[in-house]
């Protein structure tokens, strides 16, 4: 299909912000999709990290039924018992501290900056115009014009500049490059332990604990932004563990929900002091249908032994490619439990498209060059492997 059909596949009147692949959605169930046209397709998406327990999960979709039957939205001014729940719930996983609920990731990013600014002028005194954020190089943390601010790659500026001017850029896992941080005069660190967007990178462990040495001696607060790599997306429940410390700020979107729009911010003391009433909030933030989906979703996910299992699968995973990218040598594999990266080095739009229109399988990219793989957690052995098959197919078909 080419790019007129594509543009042409549907007249709904949408601002043509989305190059839509051309597969109209009916149905889901658990790692599979159905189109208009009744063809099945292998959902190696994941709805872009979010369905981690898969396509209408039936203890998230029992557990929304019935709070349907009780009340469907409560307003912030007043308390609602499964938002109450949640927030213990996620301080259990996590750290002592507090929460703040929205709907997506860009919304607790926001949350997150405006925290991390205000805990700067109210404990640190740092005035405006007197501080800086401080970000790192093919980030991604959202749309928003704050978190558009602290996104490393020019392209997504296009157009809405000027952004915050008060943002330093440094490039990613360079140790040489933290000496640039005057933690001083920096409101707040803010970074992906997994970059997704930006092409599928880990963190490399030991710049992590450099850049944490760096900044907390002062009080500068570490935001990790984790809405697309936490909620055992990266092998554990939270990407953090595997790197031995624990974030000042933590934000979670993306899979916590299992599809239902659900965002949460954490913060621990002190940072979490400088919000009070008014300084923010959220119309739908934390509502009674949106906390039950987190809750279910993580009694799920939270299971040590369902983490156990993810983690197994995924490395079956992550074999099987590191085999076909030894046979193949056109690509390497970049990233961590079920998030991955296959970087050509070249443009990869075809390997997606046939894969979508030969093998009925559904992948991403992340930039031009990288195929991001992005399985739900239950996938099972049979759905790896055919998966294996599909691409080994297509590459084969599409020769050197």
């Amino acid at each position: 299909m080419n790019e007129n059909d594509v543009w042409s596949f549907s007249p709904a009147p949408f601002l043509p912000v989305y190059r839509r692949y051309p597969v109209r959605i009916v149905r889901g169930e658990g790692v599979y999709v159905w189109d208009d046209r009744g063809r099945r397709y292998l959902d190696f998406t994941s709805g872009v990290a979010v369905l981690n327990l898969g396509h209408v999960p039936p203890p998230v979709r029992r557990a929304l039924e019935e709070q349907l039957g009780r009340v469907w939205h409560v307003s912030n001014l007043f308390w609602n018992e499964p938002g109450e729940r949640l927030a213990e719930r996620l301080v259990a996983l996590t750290f002592p501290g507090a929460v703040f609920f929205a709907n997506s990731g860009t919304e607790v990013v926001e949350a997150a900056l405006k925290l991390a600014r205000r805990h700067a002028f109210l404990a640190r005194g740092l005035r405006e115009g007197e501080g800086e954020f401080v970000a790192f190089s093919r980030s991604f943390h959202g749309r928003t014009i704050g978190a558009l601010s602290v996104t490393g790659r020019p392209a997504f500026h296009e157009g809405y500049t000027p952004l915050w001017s008060n943002v330093r850029f440094l490039p990613y896992n360079d140790l040489d490059a933290l000496e640039e941080i005057v933690p001083e005069r920096t409101y707040a660190v803010i970074l992906e332990l997994v970059q997704g967007e930006g092409g599928v990178y880990p963190a490399d462990p030991g710049w992590v604990q450099s850049l944490l040495a760096r900044v907390r001696p002062h009080g500068v607060p570490v935001i990790v932004d984790e809405v697309q790599t936490g909620v055992g997306r990266t092998g554990p429940l939270w990407a953090y563990e595997a790197y031995g410390f624990t974030p000042d700020i933590l934000t979670s979107a993306k899979g916590l929900g299992s599809g239902f729009p659900v965002a949460a911010m954490l913060a621990r003391e002190p940072f979490a002091e400088a919000f009070t009433p008014g300084s923010h909030g959220s119309t739908f933030g934390g509502g009674p249908l949106a906390a039950t989906a987190a809750l279910v979703t993580l009694e799920v996910v939270a299971d040590p032994a369902f983490l156990a299992d993810s983690q197994r699968r995924a490395e079956r995973l992550r074999r099987g490619l590191e085999e076909i990218a030894r046979e193949d040598g056109r690509f390497v594999v970049r990233g961590r439990g079920w998030l991955l990266g296959l970087d050509f080095g070249r443009p990869v739009g075809e390997v997606v498209d046939r894969l979508r229109e030969e093998e009925a399988v559904l992948v991403l990219t992340a930039g031009e060059t990288v195929v991001r793989v992005l399985p739900p957690l239950v996938a099972g052995e049979g759905e790896i492997d055919f998966f294996l098959a599909a691409l080994r197919g297509v590459l084969r078909r599409l020769g050197g």
